[in-house]
Order: structure tokens, then sequence, then C-alpha cells
């Protein structure tokens, strides 16, 4: 507990700071308002374990943009964020963080291409311990601006997820498997590495369409009302669901995720716009199973 009470005060600490100060060109604010929904929150393999959720969330964040030379520049930026489903309160959760990018420009003009280094951290609380994680990050990315409306990046990351030690569980020991195989309970303690490819092309009338593809290559949480023999002998991770109620039950499985999105930025005015997203996610585990999730977001976005 006094983990959690100290990451969420650094972050909130961060934007204090950031906003004690009157902003200047190189300092930024951002908050974002969204709603949306997804039709597979327990990343369900089986119809039947299937439950679509709704949500609201709302996230605000600050930065600083610092110029180390001509072609230079560091920025910082700090967030939080809270997050409430409507139908599975379990799956409420807050969230702090905070980044570090240095980029470098290949010359002079909008057109140079750019490069960026960046270090990232977070970390995330839900109702429930077994769904508390830390989230560290390290990504590579390059950017290119072809004319005054198109604009392509591609970027490689690695992600390390790390969570608290969980306790025996009643329901979990009550199963006996197999005596010879004792999954490890922590269900967020993997690492991942991915690759993305995105593109924008602005209009005149500056309304955005953005698109992306993403591919990691690390594991998946899933959750079942009927965990199998079968199920738990392809798991890493075995665990009570506390995001439901209960008799259910979550599973970490390896497995790779095909990430697709689009999105459509409509303005309203100078700093503030409409985001209007979609998301699909086809996520491949042991065994050929598939799992499939579909997300669509309406985001209201205003910059400081």
């Amino acid at each position: 507990m006094m983990y959690r009470l100290h990451f969420a005060r650094l972050g909130l600490a961060g934007l204090l700071g950031l906003f004690i100060m009157p902003l200047s060109a190189n300092e930024f604010a951002q908050l974002k308002l969204s709603t949306g929904t997804q039709d597979n929150v327990a990343r369900a393999l089986h119809a039947e374990d299937e439950e679509r959720s709704t949500y609201v969330r709302a996230e605000l964040g600050a930065g600083k943009l610092m110029q180390l030379g001509l072609n230079d520049s560091l920025t910082v930026n700090a967030s939080i964020a809270k997050e409430k489903h409507f139908s599975f309160s379990g799956f409420d959760n807050s969230e702090a963080g905070v980044s570090l990018a240095l980029q470098h420009k290949f010359g002079f003009g909008p057109y140079t291409p750019r490069i960026a280094a960046e270090l990232g951290a977070t970390r995330q609380f839900y109702r429930g311990q077994a769904r508390d994680n830390t989230l560290l990050s390290a990504a590579l990315s390059l950017e290119k601006r072809f004319n005054p409306a198109l604009r392509f990046s591609a970027a490689i990351d690695m992600q390390t997820v790390a969570t608290d030690t969980l306790p025996d569980n009643p329901e979990v020991s009550a199963f006996g498997y197999s005596p010879t195989i004792r999954l490890p309970y922590e269900l967020f303690d993997y690492d991942s590495q991915g690759i993305q490819v995105s593109a924008d092309y602005t209009f005149v009338n500056r309304i955005i369409l953005m698109a992306s593809v993403r591919r990691t290559n690390g594991s998946t949480v899933a959750s079942t009302t009927n965990p199998t023999f079968k199920t738990y002998k392809v798991s890493s991770a075995f665990y009570a669901d506390p995001a439901f109620n209960e008799g259910w039950f979550a599973y970490r499985l390896d497995a790779n995720t095909n990430d697709w999105s689009m999105a459509v930025s409509l303005p309203l005015g100078q700093d503030s716009a409409i985001d209007l997203a979609a998301r699909y996610l086809d996520i491949a585990g042991p065994a050929r199973h598939h799992y499939q999730n579909r997300l669509f977001t309406l985001t209201f976005v205003q910059n400081f």
C-alpha cells in the first residue's frame, strides 16, 4: 500500500510542478476525456466467457521540451489517469506514469527524418492485488514527414511488466490439478517485444486520419469460468481473477498479438478536437488458440 501511494504521489507531484508556473512555449499539457467499449474484456477463448464492457476514462498529462542543441531535444512527461467500467467494476483502474524522450533531427527543415529514444514507467492499480502492475518500457522510433500532409513513423520497443508477490489462494489450491505442476500466481510478470508502423494524413481543414499496425511478442492474460486441466498445463501463471465475481480465474499465456487501429481527429478549435478510434486485437496463444477483442473509443482532447 505504501508503494502504491508513493508512486501515485510521484505522478501527481510531477503534474503539479509543471502546472504551478505558467506554461511557456516549451511546456505543454493535455486533457483527455473518453468513453469506449470493448467486446471481450476477459480476453476469453470461449464465447460463454466473452463479456462486453463500456467505460469512461479521464487522463491528464503535462511535460516540458528542452532544446539541447540545434538538432537535439529532451522531453519529459508525467501523467495520471482514472478509468471507470460500468458493468465490471473490477476493471476500474488508476494509473500514474512518467517518460523521458531524447530526439535527434538529421538536418534542418520540416521534412528531415527524426530518431527518438524513449524510456517510460507506468504503475496501474486495480481492485484486488492480482492485476496491479508496473510497466517499464524502452523504445526507439524513426519519423519522417513527406509533405505538409503525410507523416510516417516506425518503432521498436521492449517492455517489462512486474507485479507484487501474491498470497496463496484457497480457490486455486482447491483444484489440485497436479502435484508436480505448481504455476506461479503472478499474472502480470513477463517481458515483451514489439514493432509498430503508423501513418497520419492531415487535410487542409485540419482533419487528421491515422492508421497503425503493431506486432507484440509476449504474453496475454485471459479469464474463464471453466479452467480445464488443459488450460492449466499450457499456462505460465494462474490465479483467481479479482476483476469478476467469484468463480472466475485468470491465466497467463505466451502469445503474439496483432493490433490494428484506425482513427480520425476532428478539430473543434485551435487547441481541441474529437477523436474517433477503432482497434482490433488478434491474440494468438498456444495450440492455435486465438483471442479477439474489438475496441471503439470517442475522446475529447484539449491542449493547453
